[in-house]
Parts: structure tokens; sequence; C-alpha cells
């Protein structure tokens, strides 16, 4: 999750780099993205697979969602 943050943030960056809003350096979305893809790159076979299961579950539940949210719309 932290690695995609930080990705869109440094793509954020790139596409609108004046912004009034909060402002924070290149170097440290990249610094904390390398540090997220080094901490999965050294987790456990059964985090992996716990992700896994989970994101699953996320992407079961969006789909049921978007299901019964378009049985709701009435046509017109």
């Amino acid at each position: 999750m932290f690695c995609l943050v930080n990705l869109s943030l440094l793509l954020i960056k790139r596409r609108d780099p004046d912004t009034n809003g909060f402002k924070v350096p290149y170097v440290i979305p990249a610094i904390a993205l390398v540090f997220d893809v080094v901490l999965v790159a050294f987790a456990s076979v059964e985090s992996h697979i716990l992700a896994l299961v989970f994101t699953g579950i996320g992407v079961l539940l969006i789909f049921l969602q978007r299901t019964m949210k378009r049985k709701q719309l009435p046509n017109t």
C-alpha cells in the first residue's frame, strides 16, 4: 500500500510540479519507495500469501459493491 502512495506522489509531482498544496521534495517519496520495495522483498512467504488473500477479498468486495450499485440505479 505504501508503495502505491509513494509512487502516486512521484507521479503527481511530475504531472503538476507547481501546486499550492502540500509540498515535499522528490527525494523523500523516492527513498520511501525504495525502502518499501526492500521491505516487501524480505517479507516471508506467508506474508505475501496473506497479502494476496486480502487483496483478492478487497477486489471481490469492490466488484460486489459495483454490481449492487448498478442494480439500484433506475433506468432512464
